[in-house]
């Protein structure tokens, strides 16, 4: 049996309070200190003057998870398709409908995809009709304007969606939502407002819709 000291840590690294625990080995003590209840941001244990390590106290580990299930369940009720990229554009989280929308693609849609895989992918199946024959032009407009981006969108099984796109200081979280019966399934209907005659999208900010005399 060894001696251990296990400190009570605040978010600045601070001491609060302290305990001592006798343990068979390092592994087991680690097990025992994420079970101290205290207030604090971290526990790190000691034997000696050697550093065994640090571990977060139990009940934020599981107000933690619980948080993230929450987060995932209030994802799946959404009748919309969500997603979050984090700083780098890559992937990070999104709900079953997210997954559904997107699988037309053919790309995989995983955590760590990049997004600019995502509108490549829909480049080259030509499934942005405004971007054909213009693809280079087009995705330097779409890089600029990503997190602040509205548009009309017809898949290619006849649905139609409002794609929405919104910056946060992390990343962008992007909202897809189905619209479909709002224009009924008529090609003359899906042609209001999101899609001009010729097939682009109506977006004010892209330059080659403005000359088009298109809008939002």
């Amino acid at each position: 049996m060894a001696l251990y000291r296990a400190f009570l840590m605040t978010e600045d690294e601070r001491i609060a309070a302290f305990h001592l625990l006798e343990s068979v080995n390092d592994m087991v003590v680690m097990e025992e200190a994420a079970g101290i209840r205290g207030c604090c941001s971290f526990i790190e244990v000691w034997e000696g003057a050697r550093v065994v390590g640090r571990v977060r106290p139990a009940e934020q580990r599981a107000q933690g998870k619980q948080e993230r299930e929450l987060l995932a369940e209030a994802m799946e009720q959404m009748g919309q398709a969500f997603a979050i990229f984090d700083s780098r554009d890559r992937l990070v989280t999104f709900n079953q409908r997210y997954l559904q929308v997107r699988s037309g693609i053919g790309v995989e849609v995983v955590p760590g995809l990049a997004w600019l895989d995502l509108v490549k992918a829909s480049l080259d199946r030509h499934l942005l009709p405004e971007a054909i024959g213009r693809e280079r032009q087009w995705l330097d407009w779409r890089k600029r304007v990503r997190g602040a981006y509205s548009v009309l969108r017809e898949l290619p099984d006849g649905t139609v969606w409002q794609v929405d796109e919104r910056r946060m200081p992390s990343g962008v979280v992007v909202v897809w939502t189905d619209v479909s019966k709002l224009f009924g399934r008529t090609r003359d209907e899906l042609l209001l407002p999101g899609t001009a005659p010729d097939g682009r999208s109506r977006d004010s900010r892209d330059p080659a819709s403005a000359c088009a005399g298109t809008r939002v």
